[in-house]
């Protein structure tokens, strides 16, 4: 008799989900290293807004962020802001070294120590605190898309 032909199941693949414990730590050695190299923190960096306002170019020369490199000044886009407007003759390097001066005991601290913490954080926590955290997230219909 001829063999019967089988058919290999499907295994199911989960959709990726964000692990908000993942996501805290991403943020917080982010924030480390662009405090440490550029003088802001990640939403001031991707947003060019600091604590005087958008003003990429005229926020000091220790403040870099992502509009002045891309070319955006005080007075709009121009091709020769590219790379940042600095002032009184200082270059990015002069700012990124002001910054690590200034900040980079605590930058080095933070990416030495973060991670230690989270792991600590999770055992801490481990799972007869998560479990329930998790089981509200999927009766408010989120846990397709957060997991903690």
């Amino acid at each position: 008799m001829a063999r019967r032909k089988t058919t290999t199941r499907r295994r199911r693949t989960t959709k990726p989900m964000i692990n908000a414990f993942n996501a805290a730590q991403t943020y917080v050695i982010a924030n480390a290293v662009l405090q440490g190299t550029m003088g802001v923190n990640p939403v001031e960096f991707l947003t060019g807004r600091t604590s005087k306002g958008f003003q990429p170019g005229a926020d000091g020369f220790d403040k870099v962020t992502l509009p002045e490199l891309v070319g955006f000044g005080a007075s709009g886009w121009s091709a020769d802001n590219i790379g940042g407007v600095y002032g009184s003759g200082k270059t990015f390097m002069d700012a990124v070294q002001y910054n690590l001066k200034t900040n980079g005991v605590q930058m080095f601290t933070t990416l030495l120590l973060a991670p230690v913490g989270f792991a600590a954080a999770k055992r801490v926590l481990g799972k007869p605190l998560i479990n329930p955290a998790n089981r509200l997230l999927k009766s408010a219909g989120l846990s397709t898309v957060l997991k903690i």
